[in-house]
C-alpha cells in the first residue's frame, strides 16, 4: 500500500498542476508535454491513479472539443481567418490525441491488472463514464 501523503505529493499535486492546461491549450508545448506525462502516469499507476487522471483530463479535452464545435457552427455564417481556423483545427487535433492517449493508457493499465490478478476484470470500466460523451 502506498503512503497517501506520497501519492498526494507525486500524483495528485502533479495532476492538479498540469490538467488545467489541457482544457485551455492542449496544442501548445506545455499542453502536449502535460498530455504525455499524464498519459504515462495513468498507464504506469494503478487503478486509483488511472481514475484520477481520467477525472481530471477527459472533461478538459471534451470541453475544448465542445467549444470548438460551437465556434465552427458560428463561423459558417461569419468570415473567420484561415489562421484562426488552423489554430482551432490544431487545438481540436491535440484534444483528440489527448483522449486517444488516455484511452491507450486505460488499456495498458487494465491489461496489466488483468495479468497480475489472473483474469480479473475491472467493473465498471474506467472509461464508462466518458464513453457516451466521447463518441
Amino acid at each position: 500500500m502506498i503512503d497517501s501523503s506520497l501519492w498526494e505529493a507525486f500524483v495528485v499535486d502533479i495532476i492538479r498542476r498540469l490538467s488545467p492546461t489541457l482544457g485551455s491549450a492542449p496544442q501548445g508545448l506545455h499542453g502536449r508535454a502535460s498530455t504525455a506525462y499524464l498519459a504515462s502516469l495513468a498507464a504506469g499507476g494503478g487503478l486509483v491513479t488511472l481514475n484520477k487522471v481520467l477525472q481530471s483530463c477527459i472533461p478538459g479535452f471534451l470541453g475544448v472539443l465542445a467549444l470548438l464545435d460551437e465556434n465552427r457552427e458560428d463561423s459558417t455564417t461569419s468570415t473567420q481567418s484561415s489562421n484562426a481556423k488552423n489554430r482551432d483545427e490544431e487545438k481540436m487535433a491535440a484534444a483528440m490525441r489527448g483522449i486517444a492517449a488516455l484511452i491507450s493508457s486505460c488499456r495498458v493499465t487494465l491489461g496489466r491488472l488483468e495479468r497480475k490478478y489472473r483474469g480479473v476484470k475491472i467493473n465498471p470500466h474506467p472509461m464508462l463514464l466518458y464513453s457516451s460523451k466521447i463518441i
